[in-house]
C-alpha cells in the first residue's frame, strides 16, 4: 500500500512543477496507484517466471549468463566479505561487515539463520568443510558453518584467506613488511610463516605456487609445498594491484588475473608467469577483483559495475546491472571445479550494506 501510494504520486507529480493538483492529475494518480497495487499483488506471476533467464531486460546481454535473483538486506554496515558454507542440503551464505556483524543466511529461502557479532571489522571469510573461517583485524575465528557456533579462536589477525592444498593462507602487513601465515585446515596450527620486505596486498594459490601482489606493484611467487621463493617480477600495472584470481585451465594454460587501481586486468600464465594479455579500455574505474566460475570470469569495479569474460578465450561477453549503488567489495560463487550442473549461484556484496544473489548459467 505504501509503495503504490508513493510510487504512483511521484510518477504523475515529478515532472509537472505544479503546486496544486488538477482533477485530471488526481485521476491519473488513482489509476497509477491501482496499477502499482496490481503489480505488487501479482509479483510472483509477473516477475518470477519458471525460466529466470527469460528476463533478458535485466542484462544488456542478448543471451544473459546471469540474472538477478534476490537482494539480501539486513542490519549491516558496509559489507566487506562473503562466502558460502555448509553442505548442499544445508547450504549457507555468510555476509560480514566493517563493524564485525555477520549474518548467516539459508541459501534455499534466503532467511536469516543467525546473526553474530565478532566485535571487530571482518576482513575476509572462507569455508573449509563444515566450518567457516572469519578473519578480523584482531584474530582468526573458526565457526560451524550451519549455525555459527564458535569452534576456535586464533590470536592472529586474518586477511585475504586463500586455500592452498591442506592449508589456508592469510597475509598481513605492518609498516613496510609483509607476512604470509600458513595454517593447517584440520589442526588449525601455524605450519609456516614467510616474511617479505614490502607490504602484501593480496595472495592466491595455484596448483603448485603461491602468488602475492605487493604494494610496490611487484608480484612474488613461492613454491606451494616448500615456500621457497621462485620469482619476483614487475606487474607492469601503473597503480597498485587490488586482487589476484586463479583461473584453472587444462595443462599448462592456467592463469592468474591481476586487478588494479589503474582500471586494467593483466592475465598471466600461472606456470611460466608470462604476460598473456592486458584487458585495457573496458573498465572505467578501479578494478576491485575477479571471480572465476564455470566458463566465465567476472570482474568488478569501484563504480559498482560487473563485467563478464569468457574463461577460455577471454572474450568480453558484456556487463550486468549490479543493483548496487556503492563499490562492490567481493563476488563469490558456489560453482566447484568439475561440477556437472550448468547452473549455479553467485553473490556480490557492497559497501551499500547489501548483497545481491545471481542465478548463473554456462
Amino acid at each position: 500500500q505504501n509503495l503504490s501510494t508513493v510510487m504512483a504520486t511521484n510518477l504523475v507529480w515529478s515532472d509537472t512543477g505544479i503546486q496544486s493538483p488538477t482533477r485530471e492529475m488526481l485521476e491519473q494518480i488513482q489509476t497509477s496507484q491501482e496499477a502499482t497495487t496490481f503489480l505488487v499483488q501479482h509479483y510472483e506471476e509477473i516477475f518470477v517466471p519458471e525460466d529466470p533467464f527469460a528476463m533478458a531486460p535485466l542484462s544488456d546481454v542478448a543471451n544473459p549468463k546471469a540474472v538477478f535473483h534476490t537482494k539480501l538486506v539486513a542490519k549491516h554496515r558496509s559489507i566487506t566479505s562473503v562466502c558460502f558454507g555448509g553442505s548442499e542440503e544445508g547450504k549457507r551464505i555468510w555476509t560480514a561487515d566493517e563493524k564485525g556483524v555477520i549474518h548467516i543466511w539459508d541459501a534455499s529461502n534466503f532467511s536469516i539463520v543467525k546473526m553474530l557479532d565478532v566485535s571487530s571489522r571482518v576482513n575476509t571469510l572462507t569455508s573449509s568443510g563444515d566450518s567457516v573461517w572469519v578473519g578480523t583485524i584482531e584474530n582468526i575465528q573458526i565457526h560451524k558453518a550451519a549455525d555459527g557456533e564458535l569452534i576456535k579462536k586464533i590470536t592472529k589477525p586474518g586477511y585475504n584467506f586463500t586455500h592452498a592444498g591442506s592449508n589456508i593462507l592469510s597475509c598481513v602487513y605492518s609498516n613496510n613488511e609483509g607476512q604470509i601465515t600458513c595454517l593447517d585446515k584440520e589442526s588449525h596450527n601455524v605450519v609456516k610463516q614467510v616474511k617479505v620486505d614490502t607490504r602484501i596486498v593480496s595472495i592466491v594459490a595455484t596448483h603448485d605456487q603461491v602468488w602475492a601482489s605487493c604494494q610496490d606493484k611487484t608480484i612474488r611467487v613461492w613454491d606451494l609445498e616448500t615456500f621457497e621463493p621462485i620469482a619476483e617480477f614487475d606487474s607492469i600495472h601503473e597503480d597498485k594491484i587490488n586482487h589476484l584470481c586463479f583461473v584453472p585451465k587444462e595443462g599448462d594454460l592456467s592463469e592468474v588475473w591481476s586487478s588494479s587501481e589503474d582500471c586494467s586486468v593483466h592475465v598471466w600464465n600461472a606456470k611460466t608467469r608470462a604476460l598473456e594479455e592486458r584487458l585495457l579500455g573496458f573498465h572505467k574505474r578501479a578494478v576491485i577483483g575477479a571471480c572465476c566460475m564455470k566458463n566465465q570470469v567476472w570482474t568488478y569495479t569501484w563504480d559498482a559495475k560487473v563485467y563478464i569474460w569468457d574463461r577460455e578465450t577471454r572474450d568480453y561477453l558484456g556487463s550486468l546491472c549490479s543493483y548496487h549503488i556503492q563499490p562492490i567489495s567481493s563476488i563469490i560463487s558456489d560453482w566447484k571445479e568439475g561440477q556437472e550442473s550448468d547452473q549455479w549461484l553467485a553473490v556480490s556484496v557492497s559497501y551499500d550494506h547489501s548483497a545481491v544473489v545471481w542465478k548463473c548459467r554456462a
